[in-house]
């Protein structure tokens, strides 16, 4: 009888490690500040589309000083890793757009690392970076 209840105990173990679910982060947190070009003033408490792809449907807002957060694009999953080939194709772009400029893409492979990094045992780290000042040109 003792040597069922190990059993039981170490397949209800597997079991709920099994129901825990894990974040795989496939893009990080990204942090900067957006800049009228001409003015050189922040652009300040202003809706757009900040986003690591043009088909992602989320509104940010800026702050007063013109800053922007973006949240990590993750994959969450059970027992087995998603196919990350399919999901990593991506290039390390932000997608930038605001009524009254012009839209922009920003290459963010660069970022200044922020030295506040999670880790989620299991799964890939969430990483957080600062991309600085994004100057965006008005529309003409």
């Amino acid at each position: 009888m003792n040597k069922n209840k190990k059993w039981i105990f170490l397949i209800s173990l597997i079991l709920l490690m099994g129901c825990t679910p894990k974040e795989y982060y496939l893009k990080p947190e990204l942090y900067g500040q957006l800049v009228d070009n001409i003015t050189k003033k922040p652009i300040a408490n202003k809706d757009g589309y900040i986003g690591y792809s043009l088909s992602e449907d989320k509104t940010v807002k800026t702050d007063q000083q013109g800053r922007f957060k973006i949240t990590p694009k993750a994959e969450s999953y059970y027992i087995f890793r998603p196919n990350l080939k399919k999901l990593s194709a991506s290039a390390p772009y932000i997608y930038i757009s605001f009524d009254g400029y012009e839209s922009k893409s920003f290459d963010y492979s660069n970022i200044k690392s922020i030295n506040e990094i999670d880790s989620n045992l299991g799964a890939r780290i969430l990483e957080k970076g600062d991309v600085g000042i994004i100057y965006l040109d008005p529309e003409k």
